[in-house]
């Protein structure tokens, strides 16, 4: 499977995008499967129900949750567990659109040509500037992305997840987004928790990053030590399940046998 980044630029010719070097998958990059996401928690399988009944369907999806909550790794498991899995999975980072220079680019229809068959991945929408919006939602007809309450062939169109770290309604309300590319896009929303509302599953996803780390390190620790799996729960965890991950990360590296208060 590809795996695709591009970035979109604008001139006085119109939208374009810019298409970094396609990568394949690795063995630590290959197909995340909702399986893969971890969490006992009541909230949490809320979400993995909502993610179940999204997957099977062409209708866009909108995934909202504060920043290092696991959007990225959602929406590819709600591709792997669509019909659209063999088809490309393409990601469009919406924060970068103002980062290169304009005229570099191809037509923006053909990012959606890039996806025909598989997902296409709009990574915090809520960066999208206005310019833009009208024009991608404009391609997005034009290619036969798939809309809600359609179905398609797998084989045709693209289906569309949106990520967002904003409310979107709010910036509808303020004129910051438009109603209806909100309306297209985003039409069934799931919303990921932030760690400090699932501290029971901290102690799960601690264990599961102190195995992956020993592993990719090549080092071994006799786990977690209860009075620090008390700390991780306890903890408000600002920067979600991407801070825990690093923190579990550098404790590795600083510890020798199991993982303790003092490596924290």
């Amino acid at each position: 499977m590809i795996h695709e980044r591009i970035l979109l630029v604008e001139d006085s010719g119109g939208i374009h995008l810019i298409l970094s070097a396609a990568v394949t998958d690795m063995p630590d990059a290959c197909p995340v499967t909702l399986d893969d996401i971890l969490g006992e928690s009541t909230v949490m399988q809320q979400v993995f129900k909502s993610m179940r009944q999204a997957a099977p369907h062409d209708t866009p999806v909108l995934l909202r949750g504060e920043a290092g909550t696991g959007k990225k790794m959602a929406a590819r498991a709600i591709h792997s567990a669509s019909r659209r899995r063999a088809g490309p999975f393409v990601t469009i980072d919406c924060t970068a659109l103002s980062d290169e220079a304009a005229g570099t680019g191809r037509p923006a229809t053909e990012i959606f040509e890039r996806a025909r068959g598989g997902t296409l991945f709009l990574y915090k929408i809520e960066a999208l500037p206005l310019t833009l919006q009208a024009a991608v939602l404009e391609a997005a007809a034009s290619s036969g992305a798939a809309r809600p309450g359609t179905t398609r062939d797998a084989g045709t169109g693209a289906r569309i997840i949106c990520a967002s770290c904003t409310d979107l309604e709010t910036m509808v309300k303020e004129g910051c987004f438009r109603k209806r590319l909100y309306e297209e896009l985003c039409p069934f929303a799931i919303t990921l928790p932030p760690l400090r509302d699932r501290d029971e599953d901290a102690g799960l996803l601690a264990g599961h990053f102190l195995e992956k780390y020993c592993r990719e390190f090549g080092i071994a620790r006799n786990g977690i030590e209860e009075a620090t799996r008390e700390i991780l729960a306890d903890h408000d965890w600002p920067g979600n399940v991407r801070e825990l991950e690093e923190v579990v990360k550098c404790a590795v590296l600083m510890t020798e046998h199991q993982l303790g208060s003092a490596s924290l």
